[in-house]
């Protein structure tokens, strides 16, 4: 059989009697020998046996657990080729589901392929195997950083465990089983230091937060005289990029740790101008009247509709939406272009060697 593309979760695709055949493992461009696994009725799933012509992007995984982890999907697949599928990725979500057709910027690069994670989450010592709850024991990971590995050995009688590293003190966040050997970490982005507790919401890849961040800041044309809200602010990343230029800010978040990080954050870095509430976007923002600019920055499942509606009622004169779902992202632009246009897409590699990828979206009120 014949691979033709990747599906969105990194299985290959091809066609046998007229229906799309999902083979995990295969790669477009490849011949490839399979068994059928499951036979539904608009499609099957099989199981690769054998690759007779390779695909000239394939490479051999670093890691010897491909394949049964479930962290990385596309640790085959050259890094070049990694940027053109979630390039296209975002491209096929947006015109398939938004209904959006817009030039798709080139994916952002990572600064770091492999060792880039400042956080892994194990279970009993391991991880997930892909589509299951089965544990895959680990000994290495080899995009979690160097420092925080040095921690792995104290995971492996947990029944949970949290390890956060700062990639600028060299601090390590162990949490077992909910019990922490310090109460935070501080990693620096840019200028800005960020103090950083078990739980709380950070970008798991520092280096390309700050380039994320500083397009985020550019894209908003912030001035000195603009009011802004970073609606889900987490520990308050965007929030404190954007106190550096605006005259006022508002940073809104759900998880009442992160709350208390955000705040302890703004005085770490002295900037006055920047308040935080500990509330959900969708009960605060129908309040809040009209903003200059508002940060999006929404988990995976996107905004409430409505936010949506707060959106179009009091609409600020630009949006920057980052998002790391594209699915969720192209459902949310298609109501959105009720009122704004979408003037600018970027895909940020923030997950090397998995099908993720963390996109920007500049809108512009029309």
């Amino acid at each position: 059989m014949h691979i033709t593309d990747l599906t969105s979760s990194g299985e290959g695709i091809g066609t046998l009697n007229g229906k799309k055949v999902f083979v995990e493992g295969a790669l477009p461009d490849e011949e490839v020998e399979i068994a059928i696994t499951q036979d539904k009725k608009r499609y099957a799933k099989a199981k690769l046996l054998q690759i007779k012509r390779s695909s000239p992007h394939r490479i051999n995984p670093i890691c010897p657990l491909f394949g049964a982890c479930g962290g990385c999907q596309i640790m085959h697949l050259s890094y070049k080729e990694q940027l053109l599928f979630k390039q296209k990725r975002v491209k096929d979500a947006l015109q398939r589901i938004g209904d959006i057709h817009i030039e798709v910027s080139d994916c952002t690069p990572s600064p770091d392929q492999l060792g880039y994670r400042n956080k892994v989450h194990l279970h009993k010592g391991g991880f997930h195997k892909r589509h299951s709850h089965d544990v895959v024991p680990i000994k290495r990971c080899y995009i979690h950083n160097d420092i925080g590995e040095k921690a792995l050995p104290l995971a492996q009688n947990a029944h949970e465990a949290i390890i956060r590293t700062s990639l600028t003190t060299k601090e390590v966040l162990v949490t077992l089983d909910g019990e922490s050997n310090q109460e935070s970490i501080t990693e620096t982005l840019g200028s800005l230091q960020f103090k950083i507790r078990p739980y709380d919401f950070f970008q798991v890849n520092p280096k390309q937060a700050v380039q994320l961040y500083r397009k985020a800041v550019a894209c908003a044309q912030l001035e000195s005289s603009m009011r802004v809200l970073d609606a889900y602010c987490g520990v308050g990343c965007l929030s404190l990029f954007a106190a550096e230029k605006a005259n006022s800010v508002l940073g809104i978040e759900v998880g009442k740790t992160a709350v208390e990080s955000a705040r302890e954050n703004a005085k770490l870095n002295k900037l006055e101008n920047v308040l935080f509430e500990c509330t959900r976007v969708e009960k605060k923002l129908p309040t809040l009247g009209t903003f200059d600019v508002i940060f999006l920055n929404p988990p995976r499942g996107g905004v409430d509709p409505s936010v949506i509606t707060a959106l179009l009622k009091h609409p600020p004169k630009r949006l920057i939406y980052i998002s790391c779902d594209p699915a969720t992202l192209s459902r949310d632009l298609k109501a959105l272009q009720e009122k704004f246009s979408v003037d600018e897409v970027i895909p940020f590699d923030m997950f090397p060697q998995t099908v993720h990828v963390e996109t920007l979206v500049d809108l512009t009120l029309q």
